[in-house]
């Protein structure tokens, strides 16, 4: 017969473990989706502010995106829109999880356009 002592605890410490990751990957994607959500309307109210300072759009837009914390990777007026790129890196749950799976972990960007 054998004996089954400490089952029970392996049990539960895999289970455990397995809760951890789940949870670790559901705050990665949380997290993600947020920024990715911010980063758009930082994008949106970026070239609206920007659309509204003639003659210096981008200056205005360079502004705005360092006070929202984020990069402006492009700016450039057609006509009388104002179109506009900016990024930010990736969360930092998500950049340790990649980093963990040896993946390498970039920026996220968005693009908005506005103007008259």
């Amino acid at each position: 017969m054998q004996r089954d002592e400490g089952s029970g605890t392996l049990a539960a410490a895999v289970t455990g473990v397995l809760l951890v990751g789940v949870a670790v990957f559901v705050v990665a994607g949380a997290e993600t989706s947020l920024t990715r959500h911010r980063l758009a309307g930082v994008a949106d109210v970026t070239a609206l502010g920007a659309a509204q300072a003639i003659g210096s759009e981008c200056e205005r837009a360079s502004e705005l995106a360092r006070l929202n914390n984020v990069v402006l990777l492009d700016c450039h007026s057609d006509g009388l829109d104002v179109l506009i790129e900016i990024s930010a890196p990736i969360p930092e749950v998500t950049r340790r999880l990649m980093d963990l799976l040896g993946q390498r972990a970039g920026t996220f960007s968005a693009r908005a356009r506005a103007g008259w």
